[in-house]
């Protein structure tokens, strides 16, 4: 019978501890480490868990193939190149051909543009009603900027994905949008799923379709990137057994 188990861990409760006894569980029972699934939202604590996991379990990184973001997963089983992914240079040389400026950075965890250039705030728009999955009219109404009309975010929308059809490009929205298959795991875990978006939920349900068990871990009261399309209400309303760490 398929376990759902919600976990709730704010600050001062071990929560990544606690997941990776769930992990050691698993393994003192004989689940192999490559059938465990480990997704988090950022780099920062995928990278953590892995290098806990490695120290705590005395295991190569090799033995953990799941233990990563969402975007890297994605990746992985879409088998895409590094040359075949949007880079910052892609996305100035469309803003040439747009007349349309990029001037911050990308934020790959957030997967978003984070600068005040007109190309920036298109880009944005775009990517916010994809991991939203609403139109881009209606998301273009939940982000309003004084200096960008719905006709230039069409516009930029309607050229990137002429451009990345035409060169063969993906961006990583488009990773979590093409990623469908299940994961061959017994054991799923979500990590921050607080900050996790529409996609990325509807991503983490295909994933786990063929898990026994899968642990669903995050804390509404971090929820700080709603702006950038953290779905928190989707988080406190999943359905599955729940349970609050305590303090440690």
């Amino acid at each position: 019978m398929r376990q759902v188990e919600i976990i709730y861990g704010p600050p001062g409760t071990g929560k990544t501890t606690a997941l990776l006894n769930i992990v050691e569980t698993a393994l003192s029972r004989g689940v192999k480490p490559e059938r465990i699934a480990y997704l988090a939202f950022t780099r920062k604590a995928a990278n953590e868990a892995i290098e806990r996991a490695m120290a705590k379990f005395n295991l190569d990184e090799d033995r953990f193939p799941y233990f990563r973001t969402l975007h890297s997963m994605a990746f992985k089983q879409l088998g895409i190149r590094r040359d075949e992914v949007m880079t910052d240079s892609h996305f100035k040389n469309l803003g040439k051909l747009l007349g349309v400026q990029f001037k911050g950075i990308y934020d790959e965890d957030l997967g978003l543009h984070l600068g005040d250039g007109l190309g920036d705030k298109c880009a944005r728009v775009d990517s916010l009603a994809r991991i939203n999955i609403r139109p881009v009219e209606e998301q273009y109404a939940f982000t309003p900027m004084n200096d960008l009309t719905l006709h230039a975010v069409k516009q930029f929308s309607n050229a990137l994905q002429h451009y990345k059809k035409e060169r063969g490009l993906f961006d990583f929205t488009d990773m979590l949008e093409n990623c469908q298959s299940a994961l061959d795991v017994d054991i799923c875990i979500f990590d921050e799923a607080q900050d996790l978006s529409s996609l990325q939920f509807s991503m983490a349900i295909k994933l786990s379709k063929l898990a026994s068990e899968v642990y669903i871990a995050g804390d509404d009261d971090q929820a700080i990137f709603s702006w950038a399309g953290a779905d928190v209400k989707k988080f406190l309303n999943l359905n599955g057994s729940k349970r609050v760490l305590p303090m440690s």
